[in-house]
């Protein structure tokens, strides 16, 4: 397939731009360019300039911050069809977390040019974006809360819940996270020591609600490990636009 056929397919599968015309969608594509990205490397550091739009087309990257003495927070696990960079490049501002790919990774990358002189002729296509920005601000509120909020096996069991909805592979001995996960990189998740966290896991393997193996998880009672989250909030649905809002409706209606 042409590269730029390849983007414009990609381009009408994203909530984002779904709803643009053909004519628009091209002028994404035409500029845009699809990059493999190895395991480990840096892809945007915190306070970067973002000149482009950055689509996960496979794998898996993480956005992170680290502190003054070295301690890494992950923040968020990005997966296919998740965009990143619209933020600052709407408002001229920079990229606000380190991003790395945690996997090899594909992704798109559509210059920010294109996004910025449609957006200023056809003001009406905005409704997606808007969609795009609620759902990134709905997540990260929603994370700081909980990290605000929660004790660390709250958070331990959320964090494994939002995995296991991305990367869960049925087996027969429950539901495994398909991805390598070491104790440190999970507590860096969480903000945490390893040692706290291997507590907790070990902890939630003598209830029976979790299998350990080397850098792999199993959930063995995916019932019983959501019936710890009862006392709390809901365990935080990932933030999805399956179809328009009633805002990007109006605005492509008006368009």
């Amino acid at each position: 397939m042409h590269r730029t056929e390849e983007v414009l397919t990609q381009l009408t599968q994203l909530p984002a731009f779904r709803l643009w015309p053909a004519e628009a969608q091209l002028r994404l594509a035409v500029g845009a360019r699809i990059v493999s990205v190895s395991k480990g490397k840096q892809i945007l550091a915190c306070g970067d300039p973002v000149s482009e739009l950055i689509v996960v087309l496979g794998g898996t990257v993480v956005t992170s911050r680290t502190s003054e003495d070295g301690r890494q927070s992950v923040l968020f696990h990005w997966h296919k069809g998740d965009i990143l960079g619209m933020s600052p490049i709407l408002s001229g501002g920079r990229f606000s977390f380190d991003l790395s790919a945690q996997t090899r990774s594909r992704l798109l990358c559509i210059s920010a040019g294109p996004i910025l002189s449609v957006l200023a002729e056809q003001p009406h296509l905005l409704g997606g974006v808007v969609d795009l920005l609620c759902g990134h601000y709905r997540l990260t509120i929603d994370m700081f809360c909980r990290q605000a909020l929660m004790p660390l096996r709250a958070r331990l069991i959320d964090r494994l819940l939002f995995l296991a909805k991305a990367h869960g592979v049925s087996t027969s001995a429950g539901v495994r996270l398909a991805m390598r996960l070491s104790q440190s990189e999970l507590a860096a998740m969480l903000s945490s020591s390893r040692q706290s966290v291997n507590k907790e896991l070990q902890l939630l393997v003598q209830r029976g609600l979790l299998a350990l193996a080397y850098n792999s998880i199993t959930i063995t009672d995916m019932a019983g490990l959501m019936a710890q989250m009862r006392p709390y909030a809901d365990t935080g649905e990932r933030v999805e636009h399956l179809a328009p809002s009633p805002l990007a409706s109006a605005l492509s209606r008006a368009g």
